[in-house]
Order: C-alpha cells, then sequence, then structure tokens
C-alpha cells in the first residue's frame, strides 16, 4: 500500500456559503474566550507579581541542617544538598537499580504516523476543489498512536498497546538536611540524565510462550555486555531430555533484546527496525545542591500563602540566594504573561476572522473578487483584534492598576479612532480618484 494517498474533493459553492455561515457563531464564542483569557491573564500577572513581592520582603534564611521552631509557618529559604534515607530504585521489569533520587523508564515505540496536507483552488460560480494528500512515515514515538484513526489503515497498522510501559519511581522521603520535601517540591526535581547501562545487571523477560513447550520462567540476564541464558521447564525439573525445538526457540528469543550503549532494543534488528519495535533508556535525578523557597512547616517544607491566596514554591538548582530566585520568578511571570497575551491576540483574530468569512465565502462566485475581499477582511480582522485585545488588557489592568491601565485604554481608544479615521479617509480618497477619471 502507498505510502502516500491523494484525495480530491469538491465542495459546491451552496455548501460552502452553510459551512461559512456558522462559523459566524464559532467565531463570536471564540472571540469572548479570547477576551476572558486576555482578562484572566492581566489579573493573574497582577496578583502573582503583588504574591512574589510580598514573600521577597518577609523571606527568612535558615539552615537546612536544623529545623528552628521560632520560623515554623514562616517562608523561609535554605539551601543543601538533597537526599533520602530510602533504599536505592530498581526497576521492576529489567533490574535497572540506582542509588539516586528518581528512576524514570522511558519507552519509544516504531510505529506508522500520519500527516497531511491540503490545497484548495477556486473554481468560477464557487465551488471549490481540494486536494488533501496524506503522508505516512514510520517514526519513534513515545505514546501509542491509534492508526485505526488514519484514513488510509491499510498497510498502516499500529500495535495497541506497548510490550512495556514508561514508568516513574520516586524515593520517599526526599530531604534536605533536616527538612523534608513536600510534594510541590518533589515535582520540580526534573533535571533528568541518562543512565548507564554498561555496568548494570538487567533482566530480559518472556512475554509469551514458546509454542510446544510450558515454560514457567524464562530469563536472560546480561552483565557487562555478557549474554548469559537460563531457562527452567517442566521437562527440565522432572528429568525429561529438553528438546532441540526448544533450544532454537529459546535462541530466537535472546534476539529480540540487544543493548545498544545505554539503550536496550526490543526486536529481531537494530539496523532495519520494524513497527512494534522498542528502545528503552533509563534516566535519573541525582542528589544536587538545591535552593528552596517555601514554608517551614515542624520539618517539612511545603508551599506558602500569601496574603492574596498565591502560592510560593520555588526551587532551582544549585546555591542561588534568595533574591535571585524571587527576580527569575518575576521574569517566568513576565514571560508567562506574554505568551497568554499573544495566545489571547491570536485567538481574538482567529475569531474575527471565522465571521468575516461568510462575507468572502458569498463572493466565491468570482475568485478574483473574493481574493480582494479576502485582503480587506483580514485587515479589518487585524485592526479589530489590535484595538479589541489592547482594550480588553488595559480594562482589566483599570481594574487591578489604573496606574498602568489608564494610559493603555487611553492607546486602545486613539489607535481605534485612528483607524477608523484612516479607512474613512481612504475610502473618500477612492471616490475622489473615480470622479476625476
Amino acid at each position: 500500500m502507498a505510502d502516500s494517498v491523494s484525495v480530491t474533493k469538491r465542495t459546491w459553492y451552496g455548501s460552502r456559503v452553510g459551512s461559512s455561515f456558522k462559523k459566524i457563531f464559532s467565531g463570536i464564542l471564540l472571540v469572548l474566550l479570547s477576551i476572558a483569557l486576555l482578562a484572566w491573564n492581566e489579573n493573574n500577572f497582577v496578583e502573582q507579581k503583588a504574591a512574589l513581592n510580598e514573600g521577597s520582603k518577609i523571606v527568612e534564611e535558615t539552615s537546612s541542617e536544623t529545623v528552628n521552631p521560632a520560623l515554623d509557618q514562616k517562608l523561609v529559604h535554605l539551601d543543601g544538598v538533597t537526599s533520602s534515607p530510602d533504599e536505592q530504585l530498581q526497576d521492576s521489569v529489567f533490574w535497572v537499580k540506582t542509588e539516586d533520587l528518581k528512576l524514570a523508564r522511558n519507552v519509544e515505540m516504531y510505529q506508522w504516523t500520519e500527516s497531511s496536507s491540503e490545497e484548495c483552488h477556486d473554481n468560477v460560480w464557487g465551488s471549490e476543489d481540494c486536494t488533501t494528500t496524506y503522508d505516512y512515515k514510520k517514526k519513534w514515538k513515545n505514546e501509542v498512536i491509534d492508526s485505526s484513526r488514519f484514513y488510509e489503515t491499510a498497510g498502516h497498522s499500529n500495535p495497541t498497546a506497548m510490550e512495556f510501559e514508561s514508568e516513574l519511581q520516586e524515593k520517599s522521603p526526599i530531604q534536605i538536611g533536616a527538612f523534608t520535601l513536600g510534594e510541590a517540591f518533589v515535582d520540580q526535581l526534573d533535571d533528568y540524565e541518562m543512565l548507564p547501562l554498561q555496568d548494570q545487571k538487567l533482566t530480559f523477560p518472556w512475554q509469551e510462550s514458546v509454542s510446544q513447550v510450558n515454560v514457567p520462567e524464562q530469563e536472560i540476564t546480561t552483565w557487562s555486555g555478557e549474554v548469559l541464558v537460563s531457562s527452567w521447564t517442566e521437562a527440565s525439573l522432572s528429568g525429561e531430555d529438553t528438546s532441540t525445538e526448544a533450544n532454537n526457540q529459546a535462541s530466537q528469543k535472546v534476539e529480540r533484546f540487544h543493548l545498544m550503549g545505554n539503550t536496550i532494543y526490543v526486536g529481531e534488528d537494530p539496523a532495519n527496525p520494524k513497527v512494534g519495535d522498542l528502545k528503552i533508556t533509563f534516566s535519573t535525578v541525582k542528589a544536587w545542591m538545591t535552593s528552596i523557597v517555601g514554608k517551614q512547616n515542624g520539618n517539612e517544607l511545603s508551599p506558602y500563602k500569601t496574603s492574596n491566596n498565591r502560592s510560593i514554591a520555588l526551587l532551582e538548582k544549585g546555591k542561588v540566594s534568595a533574591e535571585e530566585m524571587f527576580a527569575n520568578a518575576h521574569a517566568a511571570n513576565r514571560m508567562m504573561t506574554w505568551i497568554l497575551r499573544l495566545v489571547g491576540l491570536f485567538l481574538m483574530y482567529l475569531g474575527f476572522s471565522m465571521m468575516f468569512d461568510f462575507i468572502v465565502t458569498l463572493a466565491k462566485v468570482l475568485p478574483f473578487l473574493a481574493s480582494i475581499i479576502g485582503v480587506g477582511t483580514s485587515f479589518v480582522a487585524f485592526g479589530l483584534t489590535i484595538i479589541l485585545g489592547l482594550g480588553t488588557i488595559a480594562i482589566a489592568r483599570v481594574v487591578v492598576r489604573p496606574m498602568v491601565g489608564i494610559p493603555l485604554l487611553i492607546l486602545a481608544v486613539g489607535g481605534g479612532v485612528g483607524f477608523f479615521m484612516w479607512k474613512k479617509k481612504d475610502k473618500k480618497t477612492g471616490v475622489v480618484s473615480t470622479n476625476n477619471s
């Protein structure tokens, strides 16, 4: 079956007009959603900034070596090397062991992926021909791709599950000196590093039984690159002679597992991967010098609630002062705010474009005319986005911080007036030019 399939479909003018009319309502909802997002984002920025400012003024320095009862329930800053009294972590399938704080088994499967691209062109009298091309490629993915949803399922079938799943283990408790880290801080310990497998004692279990032979337990043990095979069957335990066929089956099983550097490859030939083959790696979080700002709750460190009910739970790798940590938190707050602003403005522009698409579609009986109108509606959608988007941000800021919101609101109103006056002047210029001709 071909790994690229193209399908051409014609949509008639009436259907296009009906679909574009329905988009008006979707566009309105999208604009309303963007307004809500922009307003919430500005409020969230101001509230988070106020919480960080409050925290930076009341944070207390303390040592991680001992718990100071006088600082109980207060916001504290400390640093120290993470550790845990827990025993070493061990993977439940491959017996990989580590003394580190976290152990992650990362599994990728070789499988079919589908991507699509579409090219459309308008016909005279409003119909449209669209050619959709579906491309199928094999890639390594860490999640199972449902191939039953592909346009072309024949020849592009994926397994419905992975033979081995990704898994995360954590030591408990994780500490810094005399303090135990709460869940909010443990989750932030995410500086994973690849775990070398050359010196590990690995176990490769079978998942299926050998045909015609009852095999209650079989395993392959790899030690420093050497592969040892140990098999137990009911026949061998009872003194009966094991068959050559069973030994051959066991040899075939050995070839399913390959140790390639720090990767366990599950499949027949790593040089020629097949759909369903797996690549398994392991990564860990080591014990590092770590700095924390949080609430001292007995001997536990947990998020601190500020007066505006915001949580402060800061963690950074290395020896970082409280001032630096709050400065970094402010920078992250500003960055996220700008990202959400751009997302909100894009959603608003998309909503206006969907609303104006009905006008453009009505003109599709003459494609060249629709193109001209489309440029105009795109420009109007952009202008409305700037006006309404800035206006929403400004009004939200006026509510929570008038000194910043009022100038922004003036800018938005001024921009709107200038935009419409420019359009009015441009229209008059067009009329004069027509009369002169």
